[in-house]
């Protein structure tokens, strides 16, 4: 006969039912504060442990509750009986639209949390907090009335709003390093490995003086993990790639025509390629008498998203990295899940970051300076 301590021994020694003992173990928003944590701590002390294959059971469940639901024809469900509980995608945006393009990163990020969360039979919703007469104590209200347990915390967008949103009850994410307020377990791009992808894929083509053009807000906020892949260039190459130039960073507003001194720079450090994260630096550097990519290569850093507003109004293919925000999306959902799975919710003690690499793509803005085998400059 097995041991295991069952919900049905829990509810015996509580004196609840068994319903109230499920409820209890997931923080259910309603049940008392103090209930949830008294049969907390009678199961911990019985020994409880969850059985993780109810856990896929019920998953699958869920999963087929929500196939049937969109084959018989019904209506988004406010509630969590017909569709499967809901997830918060929490955003505060000025340009909501971006959710109906793909390309673009908050449109990806939330078709690839849609998608995860349809795999584990989740239902992904936006709610937004900008919107004209919308708080965080009311929208935190409007989560709690619905009984949605779990919540994805979009990036926002400069200038960054203070978002004072209370955690507790939710298990939750972000995406990005933009929300600072609560220290959220995080997914994020791995931007140190990005920046040495990058590097290597120039160095490789011949390219050896090369820049890296950035707002100086873009690199701190993420801990300068943007300059500290880039700075490691010698030690990928060795003294051979050691050539690299200073930084070009600017600060405050961006004017249209660019930032100031950047032409200077140029002038100064003659880079054969620049590295940046901004979609209007190949038509800076042209604006200011270099050709790309005859005169200096270009690579950015985010071709799926603002990468490929540049590519749309130029009509510029561009080399790059593609940070994969629709992954990004759906390793936020697998936070969440991963949460829920285990009753855990709020501010976590120990928040982890799940960091993501990118993929390469190759565009028309970088041209091999070396010949294969012969170690001469080519004519491009």
């Amino acid at each position: 006969m097995s041991n295991r301590v069952t919900m049905k021994d829990i509810a015996k020694r509580a004196d609840v039912s068994v319903v109230t003992v499920s409820r209890a173990l997931k923080n259910h928003p309603g049940l008392p504060k103090k209930t949830c944590q008294r049969i907390q701590k009678i199961a911990t002390k019985m020994g409880y442990r969850p059985n993780p294959m109810l856990s896929v059971l019920m998953a699958s469940l869920r999963r087929s509750r929500m196939g049937k639901g969109k084959r018989a024809g019904r209506r988004d469900n406010p509630g969590v009986d017909r569709n499967g509980p809901v997830i918060a995608f929490l955003f505060s945006n000025p340009n909501p639209e971006q959710f109906d393009d793909p390309g673009m990163p908050l449109g990806a990020m939330f078709a690839g949390a849609r998608a995860r969360g349809a795999e584990l039979g989740y239902k992904v919703e936006r709610f937004r907090l900008d919107e004209p007469g919308m708080s965080e104590t009311r929208m935190r209200q409007l989560l709690r009335a619905r009984s949605i347990p779990g919540i994805i915390m979009a990036p926002l967008v400069d200038p960054i709003p203070e978002v004072d949103f209370d955690w507790s009850g939710f298990a939750c994410s972000t995406i990005g390093y933009s929300y600072t307020a609560s220290v959220l377990h995080r997914v994020a791009n791995d931007q140190f490995l990005t920046m040495q992808l990058a590097v290597e894929k120039l160095v490789a083509r011949g390219y050896r003086r090369i820049g890296l053009v950035m707002h100086r807000l873009s690199d701190e906020r993420t801990n300068h993990r943007w300059s500290g892949g880039f700075l490691s260039l010698p030690l990928l190459r060795g003294k051979e790639a050691a050539r690299r130039v200073p930084v070009f960073y600017w600060e405050g507003e961006t004017p249209a025509e660019g930032p100031a001194g950047l032409g200077d720079w140029m002038k100064r450090h003659e880079p054969d390629a620049v590295i940046t994260v901004h979609p209007y630096v190949p038509e800076w550097i042209e604006q200011r008498g270099w050709r790309v990519p005859e005169d200096v290569g270009l690579v950015d850093l985010d071709l799926q998203g603002r990468g490929r507003t540049q590519r749309a109004q130029t009509g510029r293919e561009v080399s790059g990295v593609n940070r994969r925000h629709d992954l990004l999306g759906a390793m936020a959902l697998d936070l969440v899940a991963e949460q829920l799975h285990l009753n855990e919710q709020g501010v976590p003690n120990r928040p982890k970051t799940v960091m993501l690499g990118g993929d390469w793509e190759e565009g028309a803005t970088l041209r091999a300076l070396w010949k294969a085998g012969s170690g001469v400059e080519g004519s491009g």
